[in-house]
C-alpha cells in the first residue's frame, strides 16, 4: 500500500477512481482536509461513511447523504478487509479515535443517505433545544440580579461574587501545581519532557519545524522561544498576548500577527511580531519539505515540548508547565 504521508500524493490518489478502500481509510485518517473527495469516492465504504458522518463538518456530510444507496451497494457487494492497524503510542481517547481503519465493514449499505439526514436532523433538535435552554438561564439570572438589585449594595456584591469565572496562571504560578490546567488539556504537560518524543531535524527556515497532519498549523524555532502558527482559525485572540507582542526590529507594536502564538524560554505566552511573509507560511510557500507531526506523536525544541492529536497540538514548557493548545475552533492557555 501506497504511503499517503505527503498531502500531495493523498489528493492525486482521492481523485482517482482505482483507489483501493485500503488506502482511502488511510487517506481519510491522514488528511481530514480531503474528507469530502474520499465521502464521494466510489470505493467508500459503509464503515468508512459511518466514520466521517461522525466526524465531518456540514459539507462532507452533505456529500454522504448525497450517494444513491444503489449506486454504493453496486461497489460494495463485497466490503474490503481493510485490517487494524496498531494505535499510535499514548494517544489520548476520544469520540474520534475509531479511524476509518478500525471501523467494521459492513455489507449492507442501503439506507444510509436516510441515516445521515437523520443526523442533521438531530443536530437540529439538539441546536433547538439548547437555544431554549440558555433562554431559560437567562431568564434566571435576571430576576436574581433584580432581586440583588432590591437589596442593599453589600448584597449585590454578594451575588456578583458568586459568578464562577475561569483562571489563569500568571507568568510566576505553576498551572499544575495550582490546579490552573484547564479541562481537555493533556496531563503530560505537568511531567516535563516527555519520553519517545522524536527528534526534529533542522530546516532552513528558523530551525527545527513541524506540520500538524490537518495542514492548518506549522510550529518552529523562533527567537528564542517556539512559535505555533495557524493558518485559519475561528477563535478570538487574548488581549494578554496582544499587550506583550513588540516588533523587535522597530520596538513597537507594529506588524503584529494575531495567528502566531510563541511560548519563550521563561514559560510567557504572546502574539509574534514579524513583517513580509510568516516562516511557516513561508517554507509552504517554498514547497520546503516539512515533518508532519501525526496524531499521537510527541516533539521536543529543547525547553519546549509539543503533542499532536485529532483535537489539535498541545505545546508546553517542560520546566514551568505553561503552555497552550490550538485548533481551528478552540485555543486555551495555561
Amino acid at each position: 500500500m501506497t504511503d499517503y504521508s505527503l498531502y500531495s500524493d493523498a489528493e492525486h490518489a482521492v481523485n482517482d477512481p482505482a483507489t483501493t478502500a485500503k488506502d482511502l481509510a488511510e487517506i481519510a485518517e491522514k488528511h481530514p482536509a480531503l474528507w469530502e473527495q474520499v465521502a464521494g469516492h466510489p470505493a467508500a465504504y459503509r464503515g468508512l461513511l459511518e466514520w466521517l458522518a461522525e466526524v465531518g463538518d456540514d459539507d462532507v456530510l452533505a456529500v454522504i447523504a448525497a450517494r444513491s444507496p444503489s449506486g454504493i451497494h453496486a461497489h460494495q457487494k463485497q466490503a474490503p478487509d481493510i485490517g487494524t492497524p496498531e494505535a499510535p503510542e499514548h494517544r489520548t481517547s476520544t469520540a474520534a479515535d475509531e479511524s476509518p481503519m478500525r471501523l467494521s465493514s459492513l455489507v449492507n449499505l442501503e439506507g444510509i443517505g436516510n441515516q445521515v439526514r437523520k443526523w442533521k436532523g438531530s443536530r437540529v433538535a439538539w441546536i433547538v433545544s439548547g437555544g431554549t435552554l440558555v433562554l431559560i438561564i437567562a431568564l434566571i439570572v435576571t430576576l436574581v440580579v433584580w432581586q440583588a438589585s432590591r437589596g442593599s449594595d453589600d448584597q449585590t456584591q454578594q451575588v456578583i461574587s458568586q459568578v464562577p469565572r475561569e483562571q489563569t496562571p500568571t507568568d510566576d504560578q505553576d498551572p499544575c501545581a495550582g490546579g490552573l490546567l484547564p479541562e481537555g488539556v493533556d496531563e503530560r504537560v505537568c511531567g516535563g519532557a516527555p519520553g519517545g518524543a522524536i527528534s526534529l531535524p533542522s530546516h532552513n527556515w528558523y530551525g527545527q519545524m513541524f506540520e500538524m497532519p490537518s495542514h492548518n498549523v506549522g510550529c518552529y524555532t523562533y527567537f528564542g522561544g517556539v512559535s505555533c502558527e495557524i493558518a485559519s482559525k475561528t477563535w478570538k485572540t487574548p488581549t494578554s498576548f496582544i499587550d506583550k507582542c513588540t516588533n523587535t526590529e522597530t520596538g513597537q507594536r507594529t506588524g503584529c500577527d494575531e495567528k502566531i502564538v510563541n511560548l519563550d524560554d521563561t514559560g510567557s505566552l504572546s502574539i509574534v511580531a514579524h513583517d513580509g511573509t510568516a516562516p511557516w507560511a513561508a517554507a509552504k510557500k517554498e514547497k520546503s519539505k516539512i515533518v508532519i507531526l501525526q496524531y499521537g506523536q510527541t516533539a521536543t525544541f529543547s525547553f519546549v515540548a509539543c503533542l499532536s492529536e485529532f483535537e489539535g497540538v498541545t505545546c508546553w514548557h517542560t520546566t514551568t508547565h505553561h503552555g497552550f493548545k490550538m485548533s481551528k475552533s478552540t485555543f486555551k492557555h495555561w
